[in-house]
């Protein structure tokens, strides 16, 4: 069973092309688990129009004052990670669209491995490719550095096994990012490939959250941040606290 998790929040403008391009490589067994922030648009309307059992929403209760938009996206994924079912988890933002074949391409690997992403293909907000476009967080393939370098862990790119998501949840309080707990934990404690296939049109545009590789946090900032995951990591994998 396959559960692909989505945490959205005020996704009205792009959330039915994303969800039309999960369902047509679902089974009627498979899920869909959506974790809403409490939107104030149409996105839970659009949602429910589908009127597809296999699509199940929950609101993200988790208490979210004072912490940064990137953690509030963090823990309204932790919500939906909470409520998936399947032995293989999907990661899927909310204003992305899905290439046809990701999912039997990532299965392949998933028989295998804990931990599997695939990459992306840059778009603008129409989804038309930008052909131009560079990655621009080029990654340290070597797990060890990546801890305190740039890390090449994109959780829209990703899809984990049952195993590792048992272990990952729940997060540790004051995670900045729940892409790089999963491929941490997936890359240090679990077998873990990053493929070559681009499996994920990623569309950018000016609500994006994600700045995709960059940050404006200071130096101090970001230390501190990868000593606290290096921190949940120890505990996590040795005392599985």
């Amino acid at each position: 069973m396959i559960s692909v998790c989505i945490a959205t929040y005020n996704g009205e403008a792009y959330i039915a092309e994303q969800v039309d391009s999960i369902l047509s490589q679902l089974s009627d067994e498979d899920e869909i688990i959506i974790s809403d922030d409490h939107s104030t648009d149409r996105t839970l309307q659009i949602l429910r129009s589908y009127n597809d059992p296999r699509i199940r929403i929950y609101t993200n209760e988790i208490d979210n004052s004072g912490l940064q938009p990137v953690q509030k996206v963090t823990r309204n994924f932790e919500n939906a990670l909470r409520h998936a079912n399947g032995d293989y988890i999907f990661l899927s933002d909310q204003d992305d669209a899905w290439t046809s074949n990701k999912v039997e391409v990532m299965m392949r690997y998933l028989k295998d491995y804990d931990y599997v992403q695939c990459k992306c293909i840059f778009t603008d907000q129409n989804l038309k490719i930008d052909k131009e476009a560079i990655d621009p967080a080029p990654a340290h393939s070597n797990r060890w550095k990546s801890l305190f370098f740039i890390a090449p862990y994109k959780g829209c790119c990703a899809a984990v096994s049952r195993r590792l998501l048992d272990k990952a949840l729940p997060f540790p309080q004051g995670l900045q990012s729940h892409d790089r707990w999963l491929g941490y934990l997936g890359s240090i404690r679990y077998k873990y490939i990053i493929i070559p296939d681009r499996l994920v049109y990623y569309r950018r545009h000016q609500g994006n959250i994600s700045s995709y590789g960059k940050s404006n946090n200071p130096l101090s900032y970001r230390i501190k941040t990868r000593l606290h995951y290096v921190k949940c990591l120890i505990n996590r994998c040795l005392f599985n606290r």
